[in-house]
This record gives C-alpha cells, structure tokens and sequence, in this order.
C-alpha cells in the first residue's frame, strides 16, 4: 500500500485532551501574556425563517459574572479490517506474491475506543460599545477523569480567554492567556477544551426570525484530524432573551488520505445530536450539550482493507451549582 510509517496522528488523536501522563505538545513553559489564536472564517446560511412572529436574534451584554462548567469529552479509536489473518501463512508463496497488494496489512495502530473528560468551571463576563462585545472567560481548577494528571492541570487554573465579537456573534479575534504557573501539559489541555467549545460558533442570521427557523454555520475544526463542519442550529423556543436551539453538526475530513499514507477516504458517516439553551445577555449557553461521533472510513479502491477511524466529541455545559 506504499504506506512508510506508523501514523502519529492517531496516536496524538487518542490521547485527545493531553489526559495522560504524554503530551503531543511540545510547546515551551507558557508566559502569563496574551497569544492571538486563528479565527476561523465561518459562512451562515438562512434555510428557513421559522413562523411569526420573527425577529432579530443577536448578544447583548449585562453586568455581572456568568458561572458555568463545561464539560469536554474526546474520545477516538482507530481499527483495520479486511487484512489477511496470520493463519493465512500457509498460503503458496505464489498465491502471497499475488495477493499481497490486496491484503498488505496497513501500518498504522490499532487503538481500542477510549474517551476522556476535562472540567472547566468557567466564569464569563461581556461588556459592549454597541457595536460589538469583549467576552472574557476565566477558567477555575481544571479537574478530570485521569486521575493521574489532575495535579498537573490544576496549574491552568486562572487561564484566560478573550473575545472580541460582532453582535451576531460572529468573533473577529481571540486571545489566550495562560498563568505563570501552568504547566505546558495544562496549558495544551484547557486550550483543547477551549477549541472543542469555539469549535461551534454561536452565530445569528442577520434576518428576522420565528420559531422553527433553521440556518447552517459551516467552519473548519481544526484538531488532530482536520474536519470542515456544517452546524445546523434550529429555533425551538425564544421568551424574551431566552433562547433554546435544537443543534446539528456533520463533519468530513478536510483532507482526502490518511496522514502518512496513500489510502484515501472511501466513506463519511457523522451521528450527532444536541439543544442548548443561551441567555443573549450572557457569553455561554446556560446549559446543553452537543455530541458528534464521526466513522471515516480510509483504504483503496483495488484493496480489501480498510483502516476504520472513529472519533467523539462531547460537550455539555451545566449551571454553577
């Protein structure tokens, strides 16, 4: 199959928010300064302006702190199947000569599905001049579901996120700053949570809208494996500055193979589900979770085999308590 070398990816990938006492970052000891992050560009779509009566929907701001928690979860396994069997040794040197093109095992790992979860309770705060807002985002002790790690990234407590952002919620630029104290390790982690939840864009059609109405949000997300993203978000209910969406998501790979090798990608399937419930005057949702699984599916067209990777990502966002 031409394939050189065990593929890094997969393993950077299972190791998903740095939960394990090996980090695929390599970054520096991080310095208590602002660092510009990429923004994404993002295209929103109206698909449906919903029943009357419409409105425009867009963020205001309100004195005082938002206490939220958000829950990131990553999870990532990757498998081959269709590769010939050891027991298949047997087999005529001629017959393996000839068969050995379809059967190549792949050179990549096998990683059995395993998940991991990072806690961020976070406090937010927006001011506005009218014409856009500053959200900022201050992250409390980080704690999570690898035990063993929980000191270390306990040192990223008092990380900081800033955004500036039009009223449709729409960011034009962001900002990370990490403490003094944080460890490389905790900094790469609150940062993976904090991209998985910038992952979905909470933006607004600029056009009046009712209950019912439904508009796309397609971005890039760019983590381990590179995906562009279409999220659907659907109107189920507005009281006020009140509002709960019904939310979608399909992901695809934004590149056609495998890192590291030649198998291109065969087959797309993303299963995804999620309602959240967003408070205009506020930064975050005050609760809600989304949930993607996406199986992509990588070999040859004149092979059998087929390398198999499935990845997760859960986000849920629950009220201080």
């Amino acid at each position: 199959m031409g394939i050189s070398s065990k593929s890094a990816l997969a393993i950077c990938s299972a190791i998903g928010l740095a939960f394990t006492t090996v980090a695929c970052s390599d970054s520096e000891q991080p310095q208590a300064k602002p660092a510009d992050v990429a923004v994404p560009g993002v295209k929103v779509e109206l698909q449906s302006r919903g029943a009357s009566p419409q409105e425009p929907i867009a963020w205001f701001s309100q004195e005082g702190s938002q206490e939220v928690t958000y829950h990131a979860t990553q999870g990532f396994a990757q498998h081959t199947v269709g590769a010939a069997k050891d027991d298949d040794a047997t087999a005529s040197a001629t017959d393996a000569s000839e068969t050995a093109k379809e059967d190549e095992q792949p050179d990549v790992d096998e990683l059995d599905y395993d998940e991991v979860t990072m806690n961020l309770p976070l406090s937010a705060e927006v001011t506005t001049d009218g014409k856009g807002r500053q959200t900022n985002v201050t992250v409390g002790e980080p704690t999570g579901t690898n035990d063993e790690r929980n000191e270390d990234i306990a040192t990223a407590e008092g990380f900081k996120m800033t955004t500036e952002q039009e009223v449709d919620g729409r960011a034009t630029s962001r900002s990370y700053t990490a403490p003094d104290e944080a460890s490389a390790t905790a900094r790469a982690s609150v940062e993976s949570a904090l991209n998985q939840m910038n992952d979905f864009p909470l933006i607004f059609p600029t056009e009046p809208v009712g209950v019912g109405a439904k508009w796309t949000v397609s971005n890039r997300v760019d983590g381990d494996i590179s995906m562009t993203q279409k999220v659907t978000y659907s109107l189920l209910e507005r009281e006020g500055q009140t509002v709960s969406l019904k939310v979608e998501v399909s992901r695809s790979p934004a590149v056609a193979t495998l890192a590291q090798t030649d198998l291109k990608v065969l087959d797309v399937k993303t299963e995804s589900s999620g309602q959240i419930a967003l408070d205009l005057n506020k930064v975050l949702p005050t609760r809600g979770h989304i949930n993607v699984e996406t199986k992509v599916t990588y070999g040859q067209d004149d092979s059998p085999v087929r390398v198999v990777q499935t990845s997760t990502s859960k986000s849920k966002w629950s009220p201080e308590k």
